[in-house]
């Protein structure tokens, strides 16, 4: 495999995690700051970081500060 394929592979990967996915049919349908996601979710503020840090290092989400986080 070549750096790209290994490179997707890897990105499939971080994405199809469970609480990931969540947290993307969450915001699809709206914005949401990060204290209501923790409700909706019913999830400790440190693994919602955790796993919205992933989806912003993959580019998934946009951070807007003050509006809450947005799909891109």
């Amino acid at each position: 495999m070549n750096d790209h394929t290994e490179s997707e592979i890897a990105m499939l990967r971080n994405l199809l995690v469970l609480n990931r996915i969540r947290i993307l049919e969450v915001l699809l349908k709206d914005d949401a700051c990060v204290c209501k996601m923790v409700e909706i979710l019913e999830m400790k503020h440190s693994l919602m970081s955790h796993h919205l840090k992933e989806l912003v290092d993959m580019g998934y989400l946009v951070e807007r500060r003050f509006l809450g986080l947005a799909v891109r």
